[in-house]
């Protein structure tokens, strides 16, 4: 079919012609983007378009982090804890408030936006763990397009172990949220979804084959994928179905996925139930939203469990025979079997290993004999035999 291209689209396309900057350039392709009809006959033209914005973007981020490496502006936060969970919104969302109700941080708290100009850490205490809470700069439309902020911002953001998403229910929260994703997405992060089961094993001969549920539309799509990024021959194994939306950021190494919760503070202002709802109605499929106060400190008490439960992990006791289960627990990825806490111990404890006792709510009584391959779960205690 043929493309049949707008006039808007043709004067877009002049822009990029006379773009001097790589800034401009961005913004012209965007532009182009945008006034290109969508149908069946410019399938080609906005995939190339796509391809070459996301190409800019990237060439502009590696720009600007290069630039911030040679520079310091408070960015580099180092891992405390058993993990570093992130916390970001837009401006005034009430971030700093939360981190100093939640940790022992003393962050600047003001009633304009903009308070915090560089990442503020503090330690969340959960039971008998310390969960690292880092709250960012406020989070604006467009900053993921390259500036030197933003690109210190989602350095942090894609090294972070989780996120937390933190939403002013006074002031169009699901707007909010729908700029908070789009900025994400550009910035070539995923949002509470797993990496598509995807393996290319590179051959030195036979062309692209693509192995699994692949249909051939699909499959013509994949290989014109894989050529823009510089695969030749190799093999591609699908697991399971994959939708052609995901393909692209399935098939980039770089493309991180975070598991996120979100937040809507000032949930005691009478006029936010209606945004309160609005905002479960178009995300609650896809996020846990949790209302709080920070102001009033509603809702909190149960802010710690959900912080810990975003990670993913599991906390196991170890326990030598005839003592008291040792106080500190090991972490471990939700999943983890007694295999995983004898190796954590010393190996020699699965060469010899004969058998693990086991007291929680993963045995049917304690002390429960269990072999190496026994599923464990949050607060379990273990207890290893060997020879």
């Amino acid at each position: 079919m043929p493309t049949n291209v707008t006039r808007e689209y043709l004067e877009a396309q002049q822009k990029y012609t006379e773009a001097r900057t790589l800034e401009d350039k961005i913004e012209a392709l965007k532009l182009m983007l945008s006034t290109v009809p969508k149908h069946k006959g410019t399938e080609r033209l906005r995939y190339e378009l796509k391809k070459n914005l996301a190409n800019k973007r990237r060439e502009l981020q590696a720009r600007e982090q290069k630039k911030a490496s040679q520079q310091h502006y408070g960015f580099d936060i180092p891992k405390e804890g058993i993990a570093q969970v992130v916390m970001l919104g837009p401006p005034n969302s009430g971030k700093s408030l939360l981190l100093n109700k939640l940790t022992s941080s003393h962050a600047r708290v003001a009633p304009y936006p903009f308070t915090s100009i560089i990442p503020n850490p503090g330690m969340l205490n959960h039971e008998d763990v310390q969960i690292q809470l880092v709250e960012m700069p406020a989070l604006i439309e467009d900053v993921s397009e390259g500036r030197w902020l933003g690109a210190r911002m989602f350095s942090m953001l894609r090294n972070a172990d989780a996120l937390m998403i933190l939403l002013d229910l006074a002031d169009d929260p699901a707007g909010q949220m729908d700029m908070i994703c789009r900025e994400l997405q550009a910035a070539r992060i995923g949002l509470n979804k797993k990496r598509p089961s995807i393996e290319i094993r590179k051959t030195e001969e036979g062309g692209l084959q693509i192995q699994g549920d692949v249909s051939d539309e699909d499959r013509s799509y994949v290989m014109e994928l894989l050529r823009s990024q510089g695969y030749q021959s190799a093999i591609v194994v699908f697991s399971g179905k994959v939708q052609r939306e995901d393909l692209s950021e399935a098939l980039d190494p770089s493309f991180a996925y975070k598991n996120v919760l979100v937040v809507a503070n000032k949930g005691d202002l009478p006029e936010t139930e209606a945004p309160f709802k609005d905002l479960v109605e178009r995300y609650g499929t896809d996020f846990t939203i949790l209302p709080v106060s920070a102001e009033k400190g509603h809702g909190l008490e149960n802010l710690g469990k959900s912080i810990f439960d975003l990670l993913g992990v599991v906390r196991v006791y170890t326990k030598v025979p005839g003592q008291k289960p040792e106080t500190r627990p090991l972490v471990l990825s939700k999943g983890s079997v007694v295999r995983d806490v004898a190796k954590s111990l010393h190996k020699r404890f699965i060469t010899n290993f004969r058998f693990a006792r086991v007291w929680g709510a993963s045995v049917n009584f304690g002390g429960e004999m269990v072999g190496l391959t026994h599923v464990l779960v949050d607060g379990d205690v273990v207890e290893i035999h060997a020879r």
